[in-house]
């Protein structure tokens, strides 16, 4: 991910972020009236939820100049989210419905660049994700 990409992720979030607690409300929001059969994957009470993906996100952007210090806590959310039950055809819904929810509330400032933009920067969060999900499948199929 070059410079110039994540330089437009970062002020994107940034122009986002007053609107963060609006932007994963949408989220859930659009999540679960699209793909009710994943409801059952959360907590009946989301406000601790909505807090981590909240924080997630921004911890992304703050460290995306040095992704790789990302590898081994985002390998580790995949780990736990497979223990949850998510499966790869999950991540791709996700990734959808959060670039929906972003580009809602950006309004005109969400370009085709940044929908470019933001969907290589969640495409490589959701590999290293997986990536996580997977070595948890092995260890326990190995155990």
């Amino acid at each position: 991910m070059d410079a110039a990409r994540r330089q437009r992720i970062k002020d994107s979030f940034n122009a986002l972020a007053p609107q963060g607690e609006a932007l994963i409300e949408l989220f859930y929001k659009n999540l679960f009236n699209d793909h009710p059969e994943v409801r059952s994957m959360f907590p009946d009470d989301m406000s601790t939820q909505k807090m981590h993906l909240l924080t997630s996100l921004a911890l992304i952007v703050k460290n995306i100049d040095n992704f790789a210090s990302l590898e081994e806590p985002l390998m580790k959310m995949g780990a736990r989210h497979q223990g949850y039950g998510t499966q790869p055809e999950h991540y791709p819904v996700v990734a959808e419905t959060l670039l929906g929810a972003m580009a809602e509330l950006a309004g005109p400032i969400w370009t085709p660049q940044l929908q470019e933009d933001w969907t290589a920067a969640i495409t490589a969060i959701a590999g290293v994700m997986m990536k996580g999900a997977e070595s948890r499948g092995q260890l326990r199929t190995a155990a």
